[in-house]
């Protein structure tokens, strides 16, 4: 694009941070800068700030204030809710069941455990469209399995995974425990851990345009994990650490604007989006294959592969133009692997080479999406 304009799809990724969250963010640096667990003045303020957020948070999920635990992250969450469980219920078990498909946040530290801590790990393998069945899980369910995490929307594909049907499975039982990533899912879709009866549910800020650096954990109890972070006792003992506050400020904000374009409505928004999009990518780009599922499936993700071209030349190309797509996880992409969720569901080949990833906003426009055709079908054109 020549006028400087950009058309950013790259939502699940990141996502913008709200102008009135950045301005949350000024203001806390500068002018609410306390520390909370100060017994002064300044410190009473940052103290109001701190609980106001958690309310704010524990509103959002229709849970308990003292069920909110902030982290610096998704990444944090995952790892909190996973290697926390790891370290409480170890004796009870050493099994954890998990899938493929999982965020590396997730993947990571469970197989740090099984190859570090002597825990056994059970890996299902998702069908050719994505999902994992609420059968297999109950099939993989050991007697010593302590921990079932599995993820609400994948980041690479958007399929939903059937969590209701999994949380009948094992809700109501002490063990395992059901840890769910939710992290692409605010904004987009419904996203309430007692509509899973989830145990732990991990959040990212940054993921629905509040501040980087931000995330909680929702924890049906406490006293079943274990902390990880250990020093001056913050957050009730679970997570040490001086609390960020500006970028706490900031996250409330996000979190207060999320209800005022309710999950209904931005899912309608996004829904339309997407269908206007697989409708031009069939009229557009006849080469291109669907990754994503049709049904079931996240409104704001779309993958899909143009086979015979590399997805990061495309990506290259097109950055040129100031539009800004993605080949599949933020956290791999600058590794230059090839998708382990796309191999995972038997694609391969130059349909996974190709694999590209849009993910959309509400305040993404039609037009956006014709600038973006037309783009790539130029580009496209030249590389074939």
């Amino acid at each position: 694009m020549d006028d400087g304009k950009e058309i950013y799809l790259d939502n699940s990724a990141t996502t913008p941070c709200l102008p009135a969250a950045a301005r949350a963010v000024k203001k806390a640096l500068r002018q609410n800068y306390g520390n909370p667990s100060s017994l002064h003045g300044r410190g009473v303020e940052a103290s109001k700030l701190l609980k106001s957020c958690r309310q704010e948070a524990a509103d959002f999920l229709a849970a308990s204030p003292q069920q909110i635990f902030f982290t610096s992250g998704g990444t944090e969450a995952n790892n909190l809710a996973i290697m926390g469980t790891a370290g409480r219920q170890k004796h009870q078990g050493k099994h954890i069941l998990t899938t493929e498909i999982e965020h590396p946040s997730v993947y990571q530290p469970i197989k740090y455990l099984e190859e570090n801590r002597g825990f056994e790990v059970t890996r299902l393998k998702p069908d050719e469209r994505g999902f994992i069945s609420a059968e297999r899980v109950q099939e993989s369910l050991r007697s010593d399995t302590i921990l079932l995490s599995a993820m609400q929307v994948n980041n690479e594909t958007g399929a939903r995974q059937p969590l209701a049907e999994i949380g009948n499975i094992i809700g109501g039982s002490e063990l395992p425990l059901f840890h769910v990533d939710a992290v692409q899912a605010p904004g987009n879709v419904g996203t309430r851990p007692a509509a899973w009866q989830a145990d732990l549910v991990s959040y990212s800020g940054h993921k629905f345009q509040g501040p980087k650096g931000t995330g909680f954990l929702y924890t049906k109890d406490p006293n079943l994990i274990e902390p990880q972070l250990r020093g001056g006792g913050q957050e009730k003992n679970m997570r040490s650490g001086t609390e960020n506050m500006p970028g706490l400020a900031g996250l409330e904000v996000a979190l207060r604007e999320l209800p005022g374009l309710s999950p209904g409505e931005s899912s309608s928004r996004l829904e339309d989006l997407r269908a206007y999009f697989l409708e031009k990518l069939e009229e557009r780009m006849s080469r291109a294959v669907l990754n994503s599922p049709r049904e079931d499936c996240a409104p704001h993700l779309i993958n899909f592969s143009l086979p015979g071209i590399k997805g990061e030349v495309i990506i290259n190309a097109l950055s040129r133009r100031n539009i800004y797509i993605s080949t599949g996880s933020a956290c791999h992409s600058q590794k230059g692997r090839l998708s382990r969720v796309l191999q995972a569901m038997e694609i391969e080949g130059p349909r996974l080479e190709g694999a590209l990833r849009v993910s959309l906003s509400p305040s993404t426009t039609r037009k956006e999406l014709d600038e973006f055709f037309a783009a790539c079908a130029e580009e496209s054109q030249l590389l074939f």
